[in-house]
């Protein structure tokens, strides 16, 4: 094997970790998104009683359920958008390791913004744009 070869063999495996990281990091963060709504805490000994105050918990909890589902489908159709990139990408250099990591890193904020616009919906949207 000339060292031409070697050498496009081990760019072509670094580029192979590279979008592994990628897709480890939007599987992590799909993760985090469900890990953030918690099971509602009821207890009572009447069935019937139990029965409503946990449906109203769980009512309560819609626009959990909503961030959850919108995110998941955002964060998809971005891991969507990257592994298509990553597919006719041929060669890497720093820069592209750069906008990689730029862009990771608004995937893995993406649970924690989810999780405060679900707990706060009723705040003003341009507040979380500032």
């Amino acid at each position: 094997m000339s060292q031409n070869h070697a050498e496009q063999e081990r760019r072509k495996f670094q580029l192979e970790r590279i979008a592994l990281f990628s897709d480890a990091v939007f599987a992590i963060a799909i993760t985090l998104l469900v890990i953030e709504i918690k099971v509602p805490i009821v207890s009572h000994e009447n069935q019937e009683i139990f029965n409503k105050e946990f449906s109203h918990a769980l009512m309560e909890m819609i626009p959990e359920f909503i961030g959850f589902f919108i995110s998941f489908i955002v964060i998809g159709n971005y891991w969507r958008a990257h592994h298509t990139i990553f597919g006719h990408v041929t060669d890497y250099n720093r820069k592209l390791i750069s906008l990689n990591t730029w862009f990771l890193l608004s995937i893995v904020c993406m649970p924690f913004t989810t999780a405060m616009m679900s707990k706060y919906i009723f705040l003003n949207p341009t507040f979380f744009i500032v």
